[in-house]
Order: C-alpha cells, then sequence, then structure tokens
C-alpha cells in the first residue's frame, strides 16, 4: 500500500504522525511524506521518505503581523483563515500534482493541511485526519470553508471534505469530545525532533529540573518577555532550569541552562515539571510523560490546551493577563510539592501506554485501502 502523509509548516502538525507512519513503513508500505521543502527535510531527518511540493515558508510568512489572540474559538477561527488557508494556496498544487503522479491509496494529514484532502478527492482515495492530542473545535475550520472554495473549484472537488476516519491519540481522560468520524485509536508518540543526547543529561540533577519551552513557533513581540517573567519567577527556587526557548534571550542574565534544538523527549524523563505555551507537542509529550505542567498559552489552540490540562488536574493554566511573576511562582510551588497534579498525570500517562500500539493502528489503516 502507498501511504502520501502531508504536513503543513508547523513542527506540532508534522511530529505527532512520525511514530505512525514508522509502523506503516515497518509493515511493508510505502510511506512518502511531502510537505514544504524545510518540512520535508525535517521528515528525512526523521527516517522517512519525503519530498518537498512547495519552496520552504513559515506561518509567519502568510499571515497578518500581529499575533494578537485569545481564547476565544472565534480567535481560533481567524487563525486558521489567515494563516493556514494561504498556506494551502502554496501547497495544493504541489501536493495534487505528487498524487496524480505518485497514486497512492490512502492520504494522512493533520488538521488544518487542506490540501491533503483535495489530494484525497482528486484520486478518489481515503483521507485520513491525524489527531495532535485534543479533538479540535469544529467552529475551528468555519471561517476557512469560504476561504477554501477557489480552491476547491479549482480543483474540481466539493465543497465539504470530510475525512473517512480521525487517528485519535489522546489518553480518554484528556480527551474532551468524540471525533466527528469514526475513529482509530492510537497511543501519543513523544517525538520531537532528532539530535544527539547531550552528556550532561546522563548527570543526576542536583535540584529538581523544571523545563521552560515555548516550542517551535514564536510568538511575535512577546515571546522573550513570556520567558524572562518566567524565569524571573523561577529564581526564588532552588531549581536546575532548562530553557529550551532561548533564540532572543540574553542567556547571561539567568541562572538556567540555554540550550538550541534539544528535543523535548531527551529532557523530560529528568524532569519534575514543565512550564510551556500550551502548544500540543509540548503539553501531549509532557502528558505521556506524567509530568505535572504550567502552561502559560499565547494564542491559537494553546488555550484549548492549556484549559483542558487544568480543568482535568494535570496543571495549571495562566492566561496572559493573569501570567504574573507572583502567579507563576505560587504555580510553580503547587506543582512541585502539592503532588496533586503528579497523580493525574501519571494517570494520564498510564492510559497513553494502554492504548493501541502504532502497529495495530497501522494495522486498522490498512483496512481502509
Amino acid at each position: 500500500m502507498k501511504i502520501m502523509a502531508t504536513s503543513g509548516p508547523n513542527h506540532g502538525h508534522l511530529y505527532p504522525m512520525v511514530p505512525l507512519l514508522w509502523a506503516l513503513r515497518n509493515a511493508g508500505h510505502q510511506v512518502l511524506v511531502a510537505g514544504p521543502e524545510r518540512f520535508a527535510r525535517l521528515a528525512t531527518a526523521a527516517g522517512l521518505a519525503s519530498t518537498s511540493i512547495a519552496d520552504d515558508f513559515s506561518l509567519g510568512d502568510l499571515g497578518p503581523a500581529h499575533w494578537s489572540q485569545d481564547s476565544a474559538v472565534e480567535s481560533v477561527g481567524r487563525h486558521v483563515r489567515e494563516y493556514y488557508v494561504p498556506a494551502a494556496e502554496r501547497t495544493a498544487e504541489g501536493t495534487v500534482q505528487l498524487a496524480e503522479a505518485w497514486r497512492p491509496d490512502l492520504v494522512i494529514g493533520p488538521y488544518w493541511e487542506f490540501a491533503a484532502p483535495i489530494a484525497a478527492a482528486r484520486l478518489g482515495v481515503p483521507y485520513v485526519l491525524h489527531g495532535w492530542g485534543l479533538i479540535c473545535h469544529p467552529q475551528h475550520e468555519r471561517p476557512a470553508r469560504e476561504a477554501l472554495l477557489p480552491l476547491h473549484d479549482k480543483w474540481d472537488v466539493p465543497e465539504d471534505l470530510p475525512p473517512a476516519h480521525y487517528v485519535d491519540n489522546c489518553p480518554p481522560g484528556l480527551q474532551w469530545t468524540e471525533p466527528p468520524v469514526p475513529a482509530i485509536a492510537s497511543r501519543y508518540g513523544d517525538y520531537n525532533g532528532t539530535a544527539p543526547v547531550p552528556d550532561w543529561l546522563f548527570d543526576e540533577p542536583k535540584a529538581p529540573r523544571v523545563v521552560v519551552t515555548l516550542g517551535h513557533v514564536p510568538v511575535m513581540g512577546d515571546h522573550p518577555d513570556v520567558v524572562r517573567t518566567t524565569l524571573d519567577a523561577l529564581a526564588e527556587f532552588d531549581l536546575d532550569v532548562v530553557v529550551a526557548a532561548s533564540d532572543r534571550l540574553e542567556a547571561e542574565r539567568f541562572n538556567a541552562r540555554f540550550v538550541h534544538g534539544l528535543p523535548l523527549s531527551h529532557v523530560l524523563p529528568s524532569c519534575s515539571a514543565v512550564i510551556h505555551h500550551g502548544g500540543s507537542g509540548s503539553s501531549w509529550s509532557s502528558t505521556v510523560a506524567g509530568l505535572p505542567q504550567l502552561a502559560l498559552p499565547q494564542m491559537c489552540v494553546q488555550f484549548q490546551n492549556a484549559d483542558r490540562l487544568h480543568e482535568v488536574g494535570a496543571g495549571i493554566a495562566l492566561h496572559p493577563e493573569v501570567a504574573t511573576v507572583d502567579a507563576i511562582a505560587e504555580a510553580v510551588q503547587r506543582l512541585l510539592f502539592d503532588g496533586a497534579a503528579r497523580q493525574v498525570a501519571e494517570r494520564l500517562a498510564a492510559e497513553n501506554t494502554r492504548r493501541p500500539a502504532f502497529h495495530e493502528a497501522a494495522e486498522a489503516l490498512e483496512t481502509l485501502a
């Protein structure tokens, strides 16, 4: 069977698919990842065959210069329309041309990768939507639908292109609703990229280790300020602080270890807690590691992820308007010394290990083509 996987310009959209794509390849299927140039290279680094279907671009190249967003469903809808519809306009032609030349039996892609269902519809093959944790609110894509009509007309495909199945990789205790189409259950795999493991990670931390990360997508204007506020809050504790969000910070000011390009999965096993932005990769990798989390959401579905972690008790969410030095310090105190959030996180991690393994999810996909 030939499987074509597509991804837009977002690490958090590509990486959750990688373990399942490995399983499909290891089962003897041909797997090809198609994406913008840089993301094709990321797939190659993960050991997957890949090809570029568009010149390199980032989300910041596509939409408005401002990134001011809030937790409202409408705010996420505007984000999807303003950034991911233009992404599809750049990738659809290359994706369709590749599909028509390579003739996959199945197309799989993440949320908001709108070229994938177009290509699948052109070939008349199943399209599978791969989750990145929480099921997205059904209203998130509504503003994009009208904006996508010209692309659908160009490629002569129906206005509505629902997936045949949904790969649900969220622990049941964390998921908030049922998928709108038949689901293929899978565990979450914490693939976060590739890099050598540094020597210091083999040493026992001399104090509780806390990692601070804001993921791969910078928050325009506020990114350094969020990390600075967090590090000021951590200064009152005796901690081993690892900062994986240091691109635009003056590292010498803070008593912390600054790293760049270190996969989160390398450092999490040695951590006592995680502070992140509510991104899906950071949230779910931390959850399946059984770690309590402080989420400081800034944009998009980060608010949905952060609020859900808070709701189930696996962490604490602080929205921008309340994420002060004092509030962050109080939250860290609770996460490190209360124990309640850790118990919930460990329960969710155990749930994840009981989910179907990737080879089982791959076997379910085999029945679709």
